[in-house]
């Protein structure tokens, strides 16, 4: 599957989830943040999002190229639905507004897997125009699939990159006092 990476887990064969990385902004090729992270180009969408790219700058970020891409919801509102291992996750969701300059020009609730994280939410009451701005939500995906939804309120939703990133567990130590003992069947 593209955009999913699955290895088995040493000795168990359990399945863990590689990082994901999206560009919504439609560009033919992936792009390699600073940080490491491939985002790899537009995929798992559904709606009635369209393009866009500005060749504006885009401050706060040292990869200023990933903001000036976005989808965002020209005819309607739109979703993305990103099958993913079970458990959990911090998604990481990129704005920049690059087509607006004026508070209320764009308002908009972000729904994961049905839950409201986002509400009225307007890039610009956060920072400028064509500035970087960064939302983190830790996700339980629990039916194989992440769900993403832009439901515009003032226009329609916009987003500029989407990074889901998988919460490592912390293994589970048992220490036994004293350090040798019996144990009997049944």
């Amino acid at each position: 599957r593209c955009g999913m990476s699955l290895r088995a887990a040493a000795g168990g064969g359990a399945q863990v989830q590689q990082a994901i990385g999206i560009n919504p902004g439609c560009i033919a090729s992936t792009f390699s943040a600073a940080n490491g992270t491939v985002f790899l180009t537009d995929r798992y969408f559904a709606g009635y999002g369209d393009c866009v790219y500005k060749s504006d700058p885009v401050r706060n970020t040292p990869d200023s190229y990933l903001y000036r891409t976005a989808r965002y919801g020209r005819y309607g509102d739109f979703e993305y639905n990103i099958p993913l291992v079970n458990g959990s996750y911090n998604l990481t969701l990129k704005f920049a507004e690059i087509n607006y300059r004026s508070k209320g020009s764009r308002v908009f609730n972000v729904l994961v897997n049905g839950a409201k994280v986002l509400s009225n939410f307007d890039i610009l009451n956060e920072v400028p125009s064509r500035t970087a701005l960064d939302k983190i939500f830790p996700v339980e995906v629990t039916a194989g699939t992440m769900r993403i939804q832009f439901q515009g309120v003032v226009r329609r939703g916009i987003v500029n990159a989407i990074e889901i990133v998988p919460v490592a567990v912390q293994p589970v130590t048992i220490s036994v006092n004293p350090s040798q003992v019996s144990l009997s069947a049944g």
